[in-house]
């Protein structure tokens, strides 16, 4: 993304603040015709990739590559994403297991043509087991229908 410093309306600051706040990520390269100051130093502490002055836009190619580059070799690699996600799905598992309501998380599950076409148990705390008469080991990985036809029969 690139940015003038000074707009008449909004800032370098404002608008790396709302970027901040919404989540939304990637480069963000200031174009400025002031470079003293500290203006760049400052920008960049703000949050800017780095910034560059209207005399050298035609570094910019360069810049937006290189901070693409960078950006690329921060994002985690697929294993740590996995790593990440197994270790969020442990905490929250740990934080409802106490519940006295049944929880289940339940995954879909998608048909050939990638359209879902049910659900499956992904987790289920300890009453929810009770409540489905089965044992956590049994009810997961069971498709939802099943185990409602089941628990239907055997009541």
């Amino acid at each position: 993304m690139l940015c003038a410093y000074r707009m008449p309306v909004f800032d370098t600051f404002s608008t790396l603040a709302v970027l901040g706040a919404s989540g939304v990520g990637g480069p963000f390269i200031v174009v400025s015709g002031e470079s003293g100051d500290g203006t760049p130093f400052a920008a960049i502490h703000a949050g800017a990739a780095d910034f560059v002055g209207r005399g050298h836009v035609g570094c910019l190619g360069m810049l937006v590559g290189r901070c693409l580059r960078l950006q690329r070799a921060a994002r985690p690699t697929r294993p740590q994403a996995d790593a990440a996600a197994n270790e969020s799905r442990k905490r929250f598992q740990g934080s409802i297991k106490p519940l006295i309501d049944p929880f289940v998380s339940l995954r879909p599950l998608p048909d050939q043509a990638d359209r879902i076409a049910g659900f499956i148990y992904d987790y289920a705390n300890g009453v929810a087991c009770l409540a489905n008469i089965r044992a956590g080991e049994d009810l997961l990985g069971m498709h939802v229908l099943d185990q409602a036809s089941t628990t239907a029969a055997s009541t």
